[in-house]
């Protein structure tokens, strides 16, 4: 793949995980970075000697970098320390103290604020994964703790696991596949001791549940016993009517359960005894029927044969309809039809204990206007193609209604055997609060979500616009001008094996996620903004490369988007991956900012000297020029398929 090669340098170059970003910095020399940087506010003494004062770098601290008087102030002090009025910084010490910093990351820090974590669940997004056990693919992967750890410890909320009957109990596994499965009683556990780690909001454990009754009553021991006064669910447990959603902020340090009230395998099991009892039955009549005819009766033998054939092929059919499941030679995890079966006998309830600790009731979706009717609010679940079916055939104000009521679940299509997954810009855009994806991928998708649920001090609960929590709001539709300066990189020695003979081509791109009118705004067959290709020496200074040039971005819904810098090495004619980074566009810090390279597994790119990192600067700018110019995109488009062919990453 595209990504393999230059990936794989990533990761040998950024060696064991690097937490903090650092290190010494070489710029190319013909690239005067701190004249750049400090333009107008830097003096030169007779001896050419360039420094600053610690008014100059207050004030620049303010006017380019935007920060407060009170941040501005700690910059200064954190440059020249307590020192007299007069005395002056060099620029090379400014930059390292000011600029070639990790305090000077694109990305602004933020906390939770509990007061907006009060409102209905429906109101926010909610940093959702699918198949939360798999180590990798969908296919013949193993289901592991690890996976299940490493989601959580990243800010994940809710985790998907699929149950089977085990021969010792319940299990974790995809079905239908050759995934070597786990124990549930282990998955569970996992989730108890990491749940609350990265984040105190609650945690939805999401069960696509396939076990038969006996087994589910040992899910419900093993989830009350391990989850303890964690696990949360309603008083009245599976008779609740959910008039209104908790709140993330009730459910602090709590485990809620999502699920089905009713499931096929119950229908299937008590469909099947039914018709063995008619066989038995039929099969008894016929004996004596025929024992009847042996006696001289004008009974036909042959007529009761014909009942039982008919009688039988009725029930087969009945079970057929009912049954609706993928074959055992496909990987049965979720369909649509699955998430609710309207054939359940709702006489014959599921005493198995799992209903009663039941939070989030998992029905299958019917239509609209049921759902805008009914005094119960849900959740269901949409793959990927089904999304992008409802976004081609029904009003984006109808699907918003839906979302900001009930629960929306969307995950990745059964075709993406490989773990990989599709693009949450459209699901995100209608107000799906479940996104799910394969956190095991690392892939552009992944951390477009990583960049969304940083916000909020990563509580992995972040608030939908207004827009999307209520219909009756106007969408924006103008867009504002975000303009980003590329100027040069630093640290690209840790991408000299890139290419096997020569420096690598090295450019940077720009993308846009999470919001599809902004990422359609982006024009060209990459949907991107590039940079030119600089290449020269593999190591040492001139390996540092220069660009010095600017992009004008079309921003409409900031607190959708998210944009994403991939630096890459053009190889013939397609764009081998080498590191990215990702910031929301609602946190971005404008001014000059340090852009780290992060490998795929999450690290910052760097070796014994120093990490790789690209210095640009964002400005907003408000112009009647752009506004008059801009088209109209329609923010409930979806991507069409072939539209992005930028699959390299």
């Amino acid at each position: 793949s595209a990504m393999g090669a230059c990936a794989s340098v990533c990761v040998r170059a950024s060696g064991t995980r690097r937490e903090h970003w650092d290190g010494k910095f070489v710029f190319n020399p013909k690239f005067d970075a701190g004249a750049v940087v400090f333009d107008g506010y830097y003096d030169t003494d007779g001896e050419g000697k360039r420094s600053l004062t610690r008014d100059a770098i207050r004030r620049w601290a303010m006017e380019v970098q935007g920060e407060s008087e009170g941040d501005a102030e700690a910059l200064a002090e954190r440059a020249l320390g307590s020192v007299a009025p007069g005395t002056t910084v060099s620029l090379k010490r400014a930059m390292k103290l000011a600029v070639v910093t990790a305090s000077n990351f694109p990305m602004m820090h933020t906390e939770v604020d509990d007061e907006e974590m009060k409102d209905e669940m429906p109101q926010y997004f909610i940093n959702s994964s699918h198949n939360t056990y798999l180590m990798g693919d969908q296919l013949f992967s193993r289901s592991g703790t690890q996976a299940i750890k490493r989601a959580l410890v990243s800010g994940c909320r809710v985790i998907e696991l699929d149950v089977y009957d085990g021969r010792n109990g319940p299990i974790v596994t995809h079905g239908g596949t050759a995934v070597r499965p786990m124990l549930f009683e282990d998955a569970i556990k996992c989730v108890n001791t990491y749940g609350h780690v990265a984040s105190r909001y609650p945690v939805i454990v999401t069960l696509e549940n396939h076990a038969t009754r006996p087994q589910r009553l040992v899910m419900a021991r093993i989830m009350k016993e391990v989850f303890g006064e964690k696990l949360w669910y309603p008083a009245n447990g599976k008779d609740h009517v959910m008039s209104k959603w908790p709140s993330p902020f009730e459910l602090k340090d709590k485990v809620i359960i999502r699920d089905k009230m009713h499931h096929k395998q119950d229908v299937q099991g008590a469909l099947a005894k039914t018709i063995d009892t008619v066989k038995n039955a039929l099969s008894f009549g016929t004996k004596s029927k025929r024992s009847i005819v042996n006696e001289g009766s004008s009974t036909s033998p042959g007529h009761s044969l014909m009942e039982s054939s008919i009688t039988e092929s009725k029930f087969n059919r009945r079970k057929s309809e009912t049954s609706n499941s993928l074959p055992d030679s496909a990987p049965q995890g979720e369909a649509d039809s699955s998430d609710y079966d309207s054939d359940t006998d709702e006489s014959d309830p599921d005493k198995s204990g799992v209903p009663d600790i039941v939070t989030i009731q998992n029905a299958k979706f019917k239509s609209f206007k049921e759902a805008q009717t009914v005094s119960s609010k849900f959740s269901c679940s949409w793959s990927e193609n089904k999304v992008k079916k409802k976004l081609a055939s029904e009003k984006e104000k109808t699907i918003i209604e839906f979302t900001s009521r009930h629960l929306l679940r969307t995950y990745p299509g059964g075709q993406r055997v490989l773990s990989n997954n599709y693009d949450p810009s459209p699901a995100w855009s209608v107000g799906a609060s479940l996104v799910a994806l394969n956190f095991q991928a690392e892939d552009r998708y992944i951390w477009a979500n990583a960049a969304k649920f940083a916000m909020n001090g990563g509580c992995g609960y972040v608030k939908k616009p207004a827009y999307l929590r209520d219909p009756t709001i106007s969408r924006p539709i103008q867009p504002r001008i975000l303009r980003v300066h590329v100027y040069a990189g630093i640290g690209w020695d840790n991408f000299k094996d890139a290419d096997y003979l020569t420096a690598p081509d090295s450019l940077i791109k720009i993308s846009v996620y999470g919001c599809v009118a902004d990422r359609h705004a982006l024009v060209g067959p990459h949907k991107s903004k590039r940079t030119s290709i600089y290449q020269d020496q593999r190591t040492g200074p001139r390996a540092q490369p220069i660009w010095d040039e600017s992009f004008d971005i079309e921003i409409r819904e900031p607190e959708l988007s998210a944009l994403q810098f991939s630096a890459m090495d053009r190889d013939g004619s397609r764009d081998e991956f080498l590191a990215h980074y990702d910031v929301p566009v609602a946190g971005l810090r404008t001014g000059i900012r340090v852009v780290p390279m992060v490998a795929p597994n999450g690290s910052y790119v760097h070796d014994h000297k120093s990490c790789a990192g690209v210095l640009c600067r964002f400005t907003w700018i408000d112009d009647a020029y752009y506004v008059a110019r801009s088209p109209t995109i329609d923010p409930g488009a979806t991507v069409k398929p072939g539209a992005d062919s930028d699959d390299d990453v």
